[in-house]
């Protein structure tokens, strides 16, 4: 586990260094709204604390099933997310025509559908979803799915 926490780390600092950070807050349209306390700005040592943003629920997100819980953070070039999926929930089918997407499995399993194409992901698994290309995640278990992603605009 503590490997994949150092990859995430990573690709969280790629992300961010790829595309700057200005600490906007503006939010992309068909996106979770944020409460006063989400449209934070990153400390100047680097940290994000999703413990301390507010939770927000949306069912049937992009079109999906069931209910999808986000904590956000997010400048005008980058977002990063720690999402909680209930079971049997998704994300609808969606494509990145102006970013790209990296998803890491925190806790559990389920299945990412990547350009039409159907494959199973576990804990410590990374799905890419490049810009121009479309994708949808599902929990078909019992057990909650929890995700961190980072969406780069590019």
């Amino acid at each position: 586990m503590k490997k994949n926490i150092h990859l995430l780390a990573a690709l969280l600092v790629a992300a961010v260094m790829t595309t700057g950070c200005n600490n906007g807050t503006a939010e992309p349209a068909g996106e979770p709204a944020q409460s006063a306390e989400q449209q934070m700005t990153i400390s100047t040592i680097g940290i994000v604390d999703f413990d301390s943003m507010e939770e927000d629920v949306q069912n049937a997100f992009k079109g999906g099933e069931g209910d999808v819980a986000f904590r956000i953070f997010k400048d005008d070039l980058n977002k990063v997310m720690r999402v909680r999926m209930t079971p049997h929930s998704s994300v609808g089918q969606h494509s990145h025509e102006t970013d790209s997407e990296i998803i890491m499995v925190l806790k559990g399993n389920g299945k990412i559908v990547f350009d039409g194409e159907e494959m199973p992901i576990h804990e410590g698994q990374v799905h890419y979803c490049p810009k121009g290309h479309g994708h949808t995640i599902v929990n078909d278990t019992d057990e909650e799915l929890h995700l961190c992603c980072v969406v780069p605009q590019q």
